[in-house]
């Protein structure tokens, strides 16, 4: 019973992440992995993930562990479930075995079995050692450098995947060659001699091993179907696509756009028309001209082309962007945030500017002077207690009309009338002080007359109105006749 218990203890240890070497335990049943699992038992990897660019769902995976085996189940996450290097399907279950790597976002986690052993290798006593063969016909162990081992033809391809830059490193030392020829396989040996970039000098090494998977890369992109809701007034918008590489050598892939007549998608940067290589994942952005009105959708397909697969992509534009489009959509111009007053000035023509803002002005200003014939003051200086009183009736008035507006329940109309009587009675002091200070130049010059006061009024609204001109131009400007 000691030997059956054992046997069943799984575990996963990290071979990826900033904890290498973790193990953690894996219970009979359903085991959750992820990196937010709000209290749900299983396994939060949230601490392994960090800064790595690929990141997991809060709920990716799902082991379940009965009557001594184990499965694996993606959980319908974003960027997929990997063993292997090979994706898991959603709703398929992967059977799990001992030296499995499961990879989940940009952590990788090896598949422990108490109990289990490799093979050891079996030879007649009476016979000398066979030649060597294409197969795994022998147990060895090659120790690397950065700590990692390979027992099987098979490991190098799962370090491959894993450390290929210290898997490259223990090729151009000639320690890779000195191990082959140490365990009689010095026709695996690479070729010092041999043409390309180490990196290339690797991965064709890779391609000669004799393992029992296939050696070779594989494509997977993410998303398979991108939509664009085009911005208002137009523009450039950019996406992101994920490239990924779920085999074992190097992915080398070409993209293009179909139709070649889609001038209005394009591949930005230098993968545009070339070969770009990838070991484990690349990031490849997109740019959409869209035009300031859109009548109908546009639509053109991304191909990439590689030497693990070919993959379409759909990439759709439609009228019209949403707030969320809007928000994580990359613009080349930069608006500062001005709480819309500037929008509002610059959505305004500069000759109505002239016309409506001297007339706006002389209206306040005769607003005032009846306001303050209530409590009557000193000629041509207003008083404070007349345009309070009738400047909070109006506040409070709008205020309430909007409450009931608004929501169309009375609960609130009590408070809204209070808040905007007090914003009316604030508003009536500011304009009064205004009064005081630019009239009293003015007042001994043409008289005491609350005309000439809106007069004056309007005449400093009337140059505003052209100092905006040249602060903030007109946005659209109004059509004109020859």
């Amino acid at each position: 019973m000691k030997t059956q218990n054992a046997i069943d203890a799984w575990s996963l240890e990290v071979v990826r992440g900033p904890d290498a070497g973790r193990s953690y335990a894996l219970g009979s049943g359903a085991v959750v992995l992820g990196n937010a699992l709000d209290g749900e038992p299983g396994i939060d990897l949230s601490d392994q993930e960090r800064t790595a660019p690929r990141k997991m769902a809060a709920r990716q995976a799902r082991i379940d562990i009965t009557n001594g085996s184990a499965t694996l189940r993606d959980l319908d996450s974003p960027g997929g479930t990997f063993v292997n290097r090979q994706r898991v399907l959603p709703g398929e279950g992967r059977s799990l075995q001992a030296g499995d790597v499961i990879q989940l976002g940009g952590v990788q986690l090896r598949v422990s079995r108490a109990g289990t052993r490799p093979p050891a290798p079996t030879r007649p006593e009476s016979r000398p050692a066979p030649p060597a063969s294409p197969g795994p016909a022998r147990t060895f162990l090659f120790a690397m450098k950065s700590g990692a081992s390979c027992r099987s033809w098979d490991d190098f391809l799962t370090v491959s995947a894993q450390r290929w830059t210290d898997l490259r490193d223990e090729l151009t030392s000639g320690r890779l060659a000195g191990f082959l020829a140490s365990i009689g396989r010095p026709d695996l040996m690479p070729d010092p001699n041999e043409r390309g970039t180490p990196d290339e000098r690797l991965d064709a090494w890779i391609g000669r091993l004799p393992a029992t998977r296939p050696a070779k890369p594989e494509l997977d992109v993410h998303p398979r179907t991108l939509v664009i809701r085009a911005p208002v007034g137009g523009g450039t918008t950019r996406r992101k696509l994920q490239i990924s590489n779920a085999g074992y050598r190097l992915l080398k892939t070409t993209v293009r756009v179909e139709p070649e007549g889609s001038s209005w998608l394009r591949i930005s940067g230098a993968s545009a028309g070339q070969i770009f290589v990838t070991m484990e994942a690349d990031e490849l952005t997109i740019e959409a001209d869209l035009p300031e009105t859109m009548n109908a959708p546009l639509s053109a397909t991304i191909v990439l082309e590689s030497n693990g697969g070919k993959i379409a992509v759909v990439v759709r534009a439609e009228p019209g962007a949403s707030k969320l489009d809007e928000a994580t959509s990359p613009t080349p111009i930069k608006r500062p945030a001005s709480f819309g007053l500037r929008e509002r000035i610059a959505s305004q023509s500069e000759s109505s500017r002239l016309v409506s803002w001297p007339i706006a002005a002389s209206l306040l200003r005769a607003l005032l002077a009846i306001a303050d014939r209530l409590v009557p003051s000193a000629a041509g200086s207003p008083g404070l207690l007349g345009p309070a009183a009738v400047f909070a009736g109006i506040g409070a008035v709008l205020a309430g009309a909007l409450s009931l507006r608004g929501r169309g329940e009375g609960k609130d109309l009590l408070p809204s009338t209070l808040a905007g009587a007090i914003l009316g009675a604030m508003l009536a002091a500011i304009l009064v002080a205004l009064c005081r200070v630019i009239e009293a130049p003015f007042l001994g010059t043409f008289g005491s007359s609350w005309l000439i006061s809106c007069l004056v009024w309007a005449v400093i609204a009337a140059g505003l109105a052209g100092t905006s001109r040249l602060l903030i131009p007109a946005r659209l400007e109004p059509e004109t006749t020859p």
